[in-house]
């Protein structure tokens, strides 16, 4: 196997090993404290193994650590919506981050557009899965209900949470990337 795939693999394990620790620290911490949103949301762990593995790996890894976590007793169980937009999410996020370099403009758009036009769809889905609660109302006029207020009364909180989940899983790409080259380049001295 060559120099560059071996390190690419050992970037790939140390994303999800990292990610694992993120996503154990963000589902016990709750439990002891009261924490922000941007620390249970778990969104770093997800964000960071699909901007290094990719949009699959990153939804991969969402699937895996919500039935980690929920069959441990770490969870409230699956809601398969949530799950749906989390898998969604990171696709999104990994499509636009996946072997791209730090550009202030990508980052800038990913969190307006993240905040903004990804949440219709946790709108839809939840829509989708709980049309029988919520009675005769239809799925345009529930989801404009829901944007409107969303709109009024919570964006500034999905806009941090997205600004830290995809600044952080950046950073720490980064610093695994340069740990490993750091590492192949001590392999060459030796």
């Amino acid at each position: 196997m060559k120099k560059f795939e071996k390190r690419m693999i050992l970037n790939y394990v140390l994303a999800v090993v990292v990610a694992g620790i993120i996503s154990g620290i963000t589902a016990v911490i709750p439990m002891y404290m009261a924490v922000p949103k941007i620390i249970y949301a778990n969104s770093v762990p997800t964000f960071l193994v699909g901007m290094t593995i990719g949009p699959v790996g990153g939804a991969i890894y969402a699937i895996l650590i919500s039935l980690l976590l929920n069959n441990i007793g770490m969870g409230s169980g699956t809601i398969i919506y949530v799950l749906l937009f989390q898998i969604f999410e990171v696709i999104i996020i990994a499509l636009i981050w996946h072997e791209k370099k730090w550009n202030l403009i990508r980052y800038s758009l990913t969190v307006i557009g993240a905040t903004f036009l990804l949440k219709p769809f946790s709108y839809l889905l939840y829509y989708i899965f709980n049309k029988n609660l919520l009675g005769e109302r239809n799925c345009i006029s529930y989801i404009k209900e829901m944007y409107g207020y969303y709109l009024q009364n919570s964006w500034r909180d999905t806009i941090l949470l997205y600004a830290t989940g995809v600044l952080a899983a950046y950073v720490i790409m980064r610093g695994i990337d340069i740990l490993t080259k750091k590492r192949k380049g001590e392999e060459k001295k030796v």
